[in-house]
């Protein structure tokens, strides 16, 4: 399979990239930094819907986004 340089899947490929973590998944994000060597790091305040409340999240750079998704899909799943 050929990936295409604008493919929407190239975290597929595990190509280095960005993943958004919720607040309430920091235990899974030090994780993340700790074992993935990880550690550029962004806290966002974001308003979902216009008006409403802001929620905190975290932005990580990781070196390979499959690892990382494993990652974050097996948390998710368990409830870790």
């Amino acid at each position: 399979m050929q990936i295409v340089k604008d493919s929407p899947y190239g975290w597929a490929a595990g190509k280095p990239g960005w993943v958004l973590l919720h607040d309430s998944e920091k235990r899974i994000m030090q994780l993340m930094m700790k074992s993935m060597k990880a550690i550029e790091l962004e806290e966002l305040e974001i308003e979902l819907i216009e008006g409403s409340e802001k929620k905190k999240f975290y932005r990580l750079y990781v070196d390979n986004l499959r690892l990382a998704y494993e990652f974050l899909f097996m948390a998710r799943m368990t409830g870790w």
